[in-house]
């Protein structure tokens, strides 16, 4: 079941700006499904519920969100289609994220979805997660 943010019980944040500058770590960690955001999943949250427009997403609303928003990631920054994420492990992340940081700057702006783009499934009311992980947490094989 979905639902348009709108219709979501959800308190929709007023935004000075639909743009704000956000980590590449933060961006990247949407984009490659490895958290790579230097304050964790702080960093993933707070990303995923400003281009959402939500207060806070759930943690099971988490690659949902990431689907959604991944394709506009992409848009707004194209650059960071051929993003290499194999050799990304827990050993070696934080050197590899410096090599973004070096090859595409610190920070990059990101703009809010539209409020007509704002989708998300209620998985409060049709029960657990399906066939979804949650893939944040792992820096392995991405394969699904």
């Amino acid at each position: 079941m979905e639902y348009n943010i709108l219709n979501y019980d959800r308190k929709i944040r007023e935004r000075e700006s639909p743009k704000r500058d956000f980590h590449i770590g933060d961006i990247l960690s949407v984009t490659t499904r490895r958290c790579v955001s230097p304050r964790g999943m702080d960093g993933v949250h707070d990303i995923l519920d400003f281009m959402m427009g939500v207060d806070s997403l759930k943690t099971h609303q988490l690659p949902e969100a990431a689907d959604h928003c991944i394709p506009y990631l992409l848009q707004q920054h194209p650059q960071l289609k051929d993003v290499d994420k194999s050799e990304i492990n827990e050993d070696n992340w934080q050197a590899w994220l410096e090599e973004q940081v070096v090859k595409y700057g610190q920070k990059l702006p990101v703009e809010a979805l539209s409020l007509r783009n704002r989708v998300i499934k209620d998985y409060m009311n049709v029960g657990l997660l399906d066939d979804k992980e949650f893939i944040f947490t792992s820096l392995g094989d991405d394969s699904k």
